[in-house]
């Protein structure tokens, strides 16, 4: 093969194309996610900058500014409004931090103003009787 698969793949390299590789990965399947398309569901991303595809010289088209990422994260801040406390358990550590609907990542971030407030979590503690039916009576 030639040292490019041609301009219209928009794989351009420096390097000698090896026989045995039979597709290339360029930025090009990563401006949307194909349901069935393996590169595209190993790599779950939008466009990436072509100076991440390593010996890959060409424009990969709007990928400036993009991060990948799967999908719009719909809890970047923290909803209070949707966490009242009708909504949790009676007496739950979460009524007041209001943590419900968080990614657990960003639940572990929020975490840290609860110890920094100094009130004390009973996360993974063994229920006791009283604290074991969160039902309201």
């Amino acid at each position: 093969m030639s040292a490019t698969l041609g301009r219209d793949t928009g794989t351009i390299t420096q390097y000698k194309q090896p026989d045995f590789v039979k597709e290339r990965f360029t930025g090009n399947h990563c401006s949307q996610f194909e349901m069935n398309n393996l590169p595209s569901q190993k790599y779950e991303t939008l466009p990436l900058k072509h100076g991440h595809l390593p010996g890959y010289m060409g424009h990969v088209p709007g990928a400036n500014g993009s991060i990948a990422q799967r999908k719009a994260q719909s809890a970047l801040h923290t909803q209070n409004h949707l966490a009242t406390a009708s909504l949790l358990p009676k007496e739950s550590p979460q009524t007041d931090m209001s943590l419900v609907d968080l990614r657990p990542e960003q639940r572990s971030m929020a975490k840290v103003y609860m110890y920094a407030e100094d009130a004390k979590s009973d996360f993974l503690k063994f229920p006791t009787p009283k604290t074991f039916d969160h039902r309201r009576s």
